[in-house]
């Protein structure tokens, strides 16, 4: 059990040495998340495009050809609820009815305490209510 918290506290200390990364690293590393991120939360609810597809619409604001407008309204949306949780992370606002409001999602009926799930924000993005 030694060697074993032993070698993770080694492991541990390499990328910690590398802290903290430079602005262009974890600019890197925050859009490859947020891609991915997105990607993945909406291909398991059966969205069409691909990670480039995704990237594409994201960055560039292309829509694939013969892909439904859904699955690009469907990634549009869910990077925007994920910009504003953010934003209002940031800004240190906290989650209420304002923050429902402001996305310009089918949240105005939402009631939110003090966090919200990405599972809660993947599906009222999506456009189904829940009750919180």
């Amino acid at each position: 059990m030694v060697n074993v918290l032993g070698t993770i506290s080694k492991l541990k200390r390499e990328p910690d040495e590398l802290r903290p990364l430079p602005p262009t690293v974890l600019a890197q590393v925050e859009q490859k998340l947020r891609l991915e991120a997105n990607y993945h939360s909406n291909a398991i609810e059966g969205n069409t495009l691909t990670l480039g597809e995704t990237r594409s619409l994201i960055l560039h604001g292309l829509t694939a050809h013969g892909k439904p407008m859904r699955d690009h309204l469907d990634i549009q949306g869910h990077d925007s609820a994920v910009q504003a949780i953010e934003d209002a992370e940031d800004e240190d606002q906290g989650f209420d009815g304002a923050l429902c409001s402001t996305t310009g999602s089918p949240w105005s009926a939402c009631r939110l305490s003090s966090t919200v799930s990405r599972q809660e924000m993947h599906r009222s993005t999506m456009g189904q209510r829940f009750s919180a």
